[in-house]
């Protein structure tokens, strides 16, 4: 190989690798823009699901917010809300399952601890109530609320 065919396939090489890099940033910027606009989606289908839910329109607003976790599995609160339409519907094994799922998520999160306290009581659910407000007070021992939720379930006995 002489000189000139040395210098033209260092050229090419370099072109080549050039248009590798665009090739990899072009798929990159995809990427992380299908995933914002699932992120945007999710948001959205939560947001009408919630809306739902507290017009108490439970089977519609299961169906949206069951669309955003599909969008968004990491999101705890799609999951504490889609508990509550679960048991705001009677379908109290379901409601258990997202809410563990919730919890298992964000385990130190008193929103999602007070969110399903209080759709348990909703549910007339007091044991699984009070046990939330255990881990609730635990996390938050000053809170207001949450001393006023843990005696609301003193007047409930145990089941």
């Amino acid at each position: 190989m002489d000189f000139m065919e040395m210098k033209n396939l260092k050229s090419k090489i370099k072109k080549y690798k050039l248009k590798l890099k665009i090739l990899i940033i072009l798929t990159l910027t995809g990427f992380l823009l299908l995933k914002t606009v699932n992120l945007f989606l999710a948001d959205v289908a939560f947001a009408k699901g919630y809306r739902a839910s507290l017009a108490g329109d439970y089977e519609p607003a299961a169906r949206l917010i069951e669309a955003a976790v599909k969008l968004n599995r990491h999101e705890p609160t799609y999951y504490r809300e889609l508990a509550d339409a679960y048991c705001m519907q009677g379908n109290l094994a379901l409601c258990l399952e997202t809410a563990a799922t919730a919890l298992s998520l964000n385990p130190n999160d008193s929103l999602t601890l007070k969110a399903l306290i209080k759709t348990f009581i909703r549910a007339k659910m007091f044991a699984n109530a009070n046990l939330l407000t255990n881990d609730l007070l635990m996390l938050t021992p000053t809170d207001e609320e949450s001393r006023q939720l843990k005696d609301y379930l003193n007047q409930f006995p145990p089941q």
